[in-house]
């Protein structure tokens, strides 16, 4: 909402750019003058060797929003 520019990752491209599509009116709408992105990344892959993908990795963010970040790992949702 009024970022300069936003980036969406996922381990799932398809499903990101698909969900992107869909909702491009809206993103339009609350975020007209930013730049949104798509960016392929697994975090399973970032914390196993502490390497962000190239496209992230020279980014400097002052926000990072997580969802579903611990959908597959049962023993972390008592955190």
């Amino acid at each position: 909402m009024g970022s300069s520019h936003c980036v969406v990752t996922d381990k799932f491209m398809r499903i990101v750019q698909s969900n992107v599509r869909e909702n491009e009116a809206l993103l339009q709408r609350v975020n007209s003058c930013g730049r949104l992105e798509c960016c392929a990344c697994d975090w399973e892959d970032v914390q196993r060797t502490g390497l962000l993908p190239a496209a992230l990795a020279s980014e400097h963010f002052d926000l990072v929003l997580g969802s579903d970040i611990i959908y597959y790992h049962e023993k972390y949702v008592h955190a």
